[in-house]
């Protein structure tokens, strides 16, 4: 093996090792999110559920909010495909159904019980932290951008009333999906055949989004 091979296979190695203990400490503070909640986990509960130690916990993250974050960011591959499938739609005849938007609502529901503890993390976060509040806010946004062939159907101001439709739509979908899946009071089935009304009212209709009444 030449020195440079060596080099490699050992930078390799150290990466490996990095992430593998990134992974620890993330999946050590999802852990103790879902036991003591966002709010009442410390980094010392971290510490203990991972047996590692500060200046590790430290060279990977900043705080808690950071290893959230950094958990959230995991997801982007899986809401940049499903976005894809819906965006994709807009752009062929007949391709957004309601049946297409039930499936794929069906199945971003699945998605948020499979990322369940994260997800309830990041609202619990949201609540108490302004800048997680903020880069929540920033997540309904980039969802709305993914749409782009739903956007472009529009223009100037009808252009960014048909955003603020859509983020709106993104933040009543979110929240549905939190009440639904954690106070248990909706009934998922009856749940998602309302959502799909929604989004079809305003995925399926071309006009222009009306404009506000006018002052006096």
């Amino acid at each position: 093996m030449t020195d440079r091979a060596a080099r490699q296979r050992t930078r390799r190695g150290r990466e490996q090792q990095r992430e593998a203990t990134r992974r620890r400490l993330v999946e050590g503070g999802l852990a103790c999110f879902a036991r003591k909640g966002y709010d009442r986990t410390t980094v010392e509960d971290i510490l203990s559920e991972t047996g590692a130690g500060r200046a590790t916990f430290y060279a990977h993250f900043n705080g808690k909010a950071q290893l959230l974050t950094s958990a959230l960011s995991e997801l982007d591959p899986i809401v940049d495909a499903s976005y894809e499938v819906l965006n994709r739609s807009l752009s062929q005849p007949g391709g957004l159904t309601p049946e297409l938007l039930h499936r794929w609502l069906d199945g971003w529901a699945d998605e948020w019980e499979r990322h369940a503890v994260l997800l309830r993390a990041a609202w619990q976060a949201a609540a108490a932290d302004p800048d997680l509040y903020r880069r929540s806010l920033a997540v309904e946004e980039r969802l709305t951008e993914l749409m782009t062939n739903y956007l472009q159907r529009f223009q100037g101001a009808s252009r960014e009333r048909a955003r603020v439709r859509s983020v709106l739509l993104q933040m009543m979908t979110e929240r549905t999906f939190y009440t639904m899946i954690w106070s248990g009071s909706l009934n998922r089935v009856h749940a998602i055949d309302v959502l799909v009304e929604f989004w079809w009212s305003v995925l399926s209709n071309d006009e222009q989004p009306p404009s506000p009444p006018a002052g006096p």
